[in-house]
């Protein structure tokens, strides 16, 4: 008796899908990711990021995109100070995130090992945004060398807002850096650094705002969708 779909004689082996396409995405981090709480970020590998970013439908990369933040591997950094909030303005080559996306995943690129950076995302693309959210735990401490980190956020419920916005990092207590790509011609790209006063949960009161209008972006890229495909 001929068995299996192709008449080989054998069974062919199917695997399975859980239903869940972070959890499908997820190897090496997985047994981390499923003890973590629900709001905590998690860090994982650029294999498993980028198999999320592929997995979930409908993906947005937004902020730096692929080509911008590969410009920021030359060891040249932004300095954070001590209490300062950096994004990138939007733009071709800094995607927004859309309106009432899910943010899911991250990456950043930092000079030394830091442990205090946290998320934000800003309902608005303006030039001086007036009040951020955090967005999940504190991150898990970056790894040191200016190496690239990964992470995914474990169980997200909620969506950024109902208008486009963008994804900001809070860095508190120098000489924390974050990576930075210079000269990249074409591409158009900036920067924005606002000293802040207080960082709870929500930022609404900006100090002061400092535009870099040259080629310059941040190394922060977030995996982005408009449909939940998580538990």
């Amino acid at each position: 008796m001929i068995s299996g779909n192709f008449g080989y004689g054998r069974p062919q082996r199917v695997t399975a899908s859980s239903g869940d396409k972070i959890v499908d995405s997820l190897t090496t981090s997985l047994t981390t990711y499923n003890a973590a709480s629900n709001g905590q970020w998690v860090k994982i590998t650029q294999t498993e990021y980028d198999t999320m970013s592929s997995n979930v439908t409908g993906t947005t990369k937004a902020s730096a995109n692929d080509s911008v933040f590969n410009l920021a591997t030359s060891g040249t950094f932004f300095s954070s100070g001590s209490n300062v909030i950096g994004l990138n303005a939007t733009g071709a080559n800094c995607p927004a995130i859309p309106a009432s996306n899910y943010m899911y995943g991250l990456k950043i690129r930092t000079a030394n090992a830091v442990s205090n950076v946290k998320v934000f995302t800003n309902n608005n693309t303006v030039t001086q945004p007036s009040s951020f959210t955090q967005v999940g735990s504190i991150l898990p401490t970056t790894t040191a060398s200016s190496a690239v980190n990964y992470y995914v956020l474990k169980g997200v419920n909620s969506i950024n807002a109902t208008t486009a916005g963008t994804v900001a990092l809070h860095i508190d207590g120098s000489p924390n850096m974050l990576g930075w790509g210079q000269n990249a011609g074409g591409y158009g790209v900036r920067y924005l650094y606002f000293p802040i006063s207080g960082c709870n949960v929500n930022i609404n009161t900006i100090v002061s705002a400092n535009l870099n209008l040259g080629t310059t972006a941040l190394a922060i890229q977030c995996l982005t969708t408009a449909t939940k495909q998580w538990t």
